[in-house]
This record gives C-alpha cells, sequence and structure tokens, in this order.
C-alpha cells in the first residue's frame, strides 16, 4: 500500500475514534497489515514548518530510524514502511507507518516476564536493547504463535552499530 493511500484511511479512523492508544501515542489500524502510530502532544501546530522543529517531530523521527534499523536486522519487530508528515484539522502530525501484528500482548498472560525476557535477549543479539517491559508492547502473533516487540520509544531503546560493543 502507498503511504498516499493511506493517508484518506487514516484521517476516516482519526475522526472515527478508532484507535489503541499508549502513554506515547495513538495506534490506528489501517488495513489488515499495515498500521500507523501516532505521536501525540498537547500543543498544537498549525505551520508545517514549526512542527518540524519541535521535539514531537524529532522524537518521531528517531523511533522511526530504530524502528527502520531493527525490522532490517531482526524479525521481531513490525516491518518498517515509512513516515507519514499530514496536516489535520489545522495541526500537523506525524505517523510511523508500520506492519500491524494480529495477535494478543502479553498482558493476558499471567507469567509473561520470562517471555518479554527471551524476546530481549533476541533483540540483544541483534545489538538492540530493549528496556521497556510493558507486557502491551509483546504481541503472540496470532499465525503463527511468535512473540514481535512493538514499541519503539526513544527513552526505552538503544540501538549500537552491527559489530560495535
Amino acid at each position: 500500500m502507498d503511504l498516499l493511500e493511506i493517508l484518506p484511511k487514516l484521517k476516516n479512523s482519526i475522526d472515527k475514534g478508532r484507535y489503541s492508544s499508549g502513554s506515547y501515542g495513538r495506534y490506528f489500524r489501517i488495513g489488515r497489515f499495515i498500521g500507523v502510530k501516532i505521536i501525540d502532544g498537547y500543543k498544537k501546530y498549525p505551520i508545517k514548518k514549526d512542527f518540524m522543529l519541535s521535539p514531537r517531530y524529532k522524537k518521531t523521527m528517531v523511533e522511526a530510524r530504530m524502528l527502520k534499523e531493527a525490522s532490517k536486522r531482526t524479525g521481531i519487530v513490525p516491518k518498517f514502511h515509512g513516515v507519514l508528515l499530514f496536516e489535520h484539522k489545522g495541526s500537523w502530525h506525524i505517523g510511523i507507518v508500520q506492519e500491524h501484528i494480529c495477535g494478543k500482548s502479553l498482558a493476558i498472560h499471567n507469567n509473561s516476564r520470562p517471555i518479554m525476557e527471551r524476546a530481549t535477549k533476541a533483540l540483544a543479539a541483534f545489538k538492540i536493547r530493549y528496556k521497556d517491559y510493558n507486557p502491551n508492547n509483546f504481541i503472540r502473533q496470532r499465525s503463527d504463535g511468535a512473540i514481535r516487540v512493538i514499541d519503539f520509544t526513544p527513552s526505552w531503546v538503544k540501538m549500537t552499530q552491527p559489530g560495535c560493543y
């Protein structure tokens, strides 16, 4: 799906309030395999240039770069499809377009800690240090039962270059 094809569906989902939310943003499922994470904030940005200089824009770009790199290194994270910068109802927004992982979070498991630790060790093998032990960030994929890690908020993830220690 082309990024420009996503925009009308995303705006429709925003208007209808169809999303999942976390402490850092909202997530919209756009199609069977596509989702968009929008980083929210209290301040509105009616001018694109001001938005592109904002901390929200910069944090989102860092998260997008980390997800892009992580999705190149390992299949444990959603595939990165791009960044969508758009205006909606008089304010600028940014969204990370990524693979939608269909499944249940580990929040429903009584003993999720060992599963989360195995997933973070698997990421560490690819030089990705993941510190966000929130069971909602670990999804058991419906299609094959594999565990996928879905949130790359910059304050909780550190990455080194392959071959660097």
